[in-house]
């Protein structure tokens, strides 16, 4: 006897988003599905830690005052 299964299917979306320094020069590209990934990067790069963790927070702490405070974030593309 064959039984019929359901499956349900979640479907996570997902965004390749760039990060943007405060002149408007794009100097990162990432994935998340978080709808705000940069609220991550800016508690991550203010801390002691992560100042130093990453390439991206190592270049905003040096080359600004107030870290990734100013950078903006844009969506490049939508995933599902």
């Amino acid at each position: 006897m064959l039984r019929k299964t359901k499956t349900l299917s979640h479907m996570v979306v997902g965004r390749v988003y760039g990060i943007n320094t405060p002149e408007g020069t794009l100097v990162y590209i990432g994935s998340s599905t978080m709808p705000s990934r940069i609220i991550s990067h800016r508690s991550q790069c203010a801390s002691l830690h992560g100042r130093d963790s990453c390439p991206l927070y190592r270049f905003a702490n040096d080359s600004y005052p107030d870290g990734l405070a100013r950078f903006t974030e844009h969506t490049i593309a939508t995933i599902e």
